[in-house]
């Protein structure tokens, strides 16, 4: 069986074997002339085994894009394949993968229970391609699941018009929204709705318990999902969920600024970079320096972002991340004067 050999006699049972050909064989332990071996009792001790089953390799493209481009089930339901992807979301009783960015390339892989993977682990999965009331997923034992690698880059987001999400290609793909208004703030169940202008698409509190205002402007990421007769996004954590501030109705002009404020950073987790946003009141940006640190989990600082006087407004600096960094926890700092806000920060290599 490819551990070492062993001996098989007919002392019960007489039988003549095929060079090359695998058994499955039952019998008692014998030792005779030398030589400990096998002694078959009955004919149904030695069985013919079945060739080992074979399980092809496929893409997540080619497992999740249907016949015509449409909706429809996977061309492989029902089979048993293997695939790879990069992790970009856990549960405790499923993850989601992706191969790269863009349509077709996400899948969702449900274990039912804790699979011991992490975002941004390279791994390798087998199981069988089923359709969860038309969803498509790779369902999986977590013993299936092998890592590859680990603190690999997420595959980023795929940008896409709101009226151009409700389809077949993004289940299971990590999506993004950009300057989409919520135009619905309830249809029932956790979901609600937004447009960018080019039509509507449903958002989705699965994995994310939120309420949005109507007539808000949204940065959205998630997951494609589909579910009771409807596509719509899922997001993953509440960093998923930006509020667009700075924005008048027109999209055009500035809001005025009246707090000391750290916005959450977008993307976050993130790599390599991320956007940071604050705001600046007018009596800050007159009497203080503004100065904006990031820091390491011990305190130390990595970088300095800002040092100096800024305009009263809305602020986006980007932070990226030198190649030399660790991934892990990391805190940005926004000080003037005597205030003082803190952020944390998830790199993931």
């Amino acid at each position: 069986d490819g551990s070492g050999a062993a001996r098989v006699d007919d002392k019960f049972y007489k039988f003549t074997p095929d060079s090359g050909q695998s058994y499955n064989l039952v019998g008692i332990g014998w030792y005779s002339y030398g030589n400990f071996k096998l002694e078959p009792r009955f004919a149904e001790d030695i069985e013919v085994a079945a060739p080992p089953m074979v399980i092809e390799y496929h893409t997540i493209y080619e497992i999740q894009k249907t016949a015509d481009g449409g909706e429809g089930d996977s061309p492989f339901v029902g089979d048993s394949v293997k695939t790879s992807g990069i992790v970009t979301f856990v549960t405790s009783y499923g993850f989601s993968i992706q191969d790269s960015a863009g349509a077709w390339n996400g899948l969702w892989v449900y274990t039912g229970d804790s699979a011991a993977v992490t975002l941004g682990d390279s791994v390798e999965v087998i199981g069988e391609v089923a359709e969860y009331y038309n969803y498509t997923e790779l369902s999986a034992s977590s013993a299936d699941v092998v890592v590859l690698a680990s603190g690999k880059p997420l595959p980023g987001p795929v940008v896409i018009p709101t009226g151009e999400f409700p389809v077949e290609a993004y289940e299971g793909v990590f999506v993004q929204f950009e300057n989409a208004t919520c135009i619905h703030p309830d249809l029932g169940y956790g979901e609600w709705e937004v447009d960018d202008g080019s039509g509507a698409a449903r958002v989705d509190d699965k994995f994310v318990k939120f309420t949005p205002d109507s007539g808000q402007v949204y940065n959205l990421v998630g997951i494609g999902w589909y579910s009771y007769g409807n596509f719509k996004l899922e997001p993953r954590y509440a960093e998923d969920i930006q509020v667009v501030t700075g924005l008048n109705d027109s999209r055009d002009h500035l809001a005025v600024a009246n707090e000391f404020r750290l916005m959450p950073a977008y993307p976050n987790p993130f790599n390599p970079s991320t956007r940071i946003r604050f705001e600046i009141p007018a009596n800050v940006a007159r009497d203080s320096k503004v100065e904006l640190t990031i820091y390491n989990i011990a305190g130390q600082k990595v970088a300095t972002l800002l040092s100096g006087k800024v305009s009263a407004g809305f602020h986006e600096i980007s932070w990226n991340v030198e190649p030399t960094l660790a991934s892990g926890t990391y805190f940005a700092v926004l000080k003037a004067g005597k205030q003082m806000q803190v952020q944390k920060l998830l790199y993931v290599r």
